[in-house]
């Protein structure tokens, strides 16, 4: 299928699904990290640097500007 391990395919989809709750800016981030999963903020916040570029603090910002890009 495709070159990326199991765990590494279920921690993308359970970023991006953080990315999307960040977006909607209904809930706060300790809050998005355990109900997509993770036990720790600090460990949430670094998988979504890695994934992303940029903390889950700052992605609404980097988001918005690169819609029209």
């Amino acid at each position: 299928l495709c070159n990326i391990t199991p765990y590494k395919m279920i921690d993308r989809a359970r970023l991006t699904r953080a990315a999307a709750f960040i977006s909607e800016g209904r809930f706060k981030l300790n809050d998005i990290a355990s109900a997509v999963g993770f036990n720790s903020p600090a460990q949430f916040s670094k998988s979504f640097k890695r994934q992303f570029g940029v903390p889950p603090s700052g992605y609404n910002q980097y988001s918005s500007g690169n819609e029209a890009g």
